[in-house]
């Protein structure tokens, strides 16, 4: 494998574990969104510099790009999480069944 496509792979396994990691722990789809590109981002630059032992001179170009492409995957994991924790169905949320439901009668039975 070339140093091009070891740099996608490594690129894209850490925006996967990134992505994963962050919107697992931060509720909120945007930050948790933003937070990953930018963890990505500056973690790739890391292990690039680790690997070739000099900072890219292009670098400021290689973190938009990174930051772009972690986003993106970024979005799309949190899109999946987003599913998850809102239990949607065909855009419908489903429902607790109705005997663990709390209605009026209950709330008043318990006081």
């Amino acid at each position: 494998m070339n140093d091009g496509a070891t740099g996608i792979v490594v690129l894209g396994a850490i925006v996967l574990s990134c992505s994963i990691g962050i919107h697992a722990l931060q509720k909120k789809y945007w930050h948790a969104v933003l937070l990953s590109a930018c963890v990505s981002a500056v973690l790739f630059q890391i292990v690039s510099f680790m690997s070739q032992g000099y900072l890219d001179p292009l670098f400021i170009i290689a973190v938009f790009v990174t930051f772009g492409i972690g986003a993106l995957g970024s979005t799309i994991i949190g899109f999946l999480f987003h599913l998850k924790r809102n239990k949607t169905v065909g855009g419908n949320t489903i429902a607790p069944p109705s005997n663990m439901r709390n209605s009026e009668n209950d709330k008043n039975k318990s006081i």
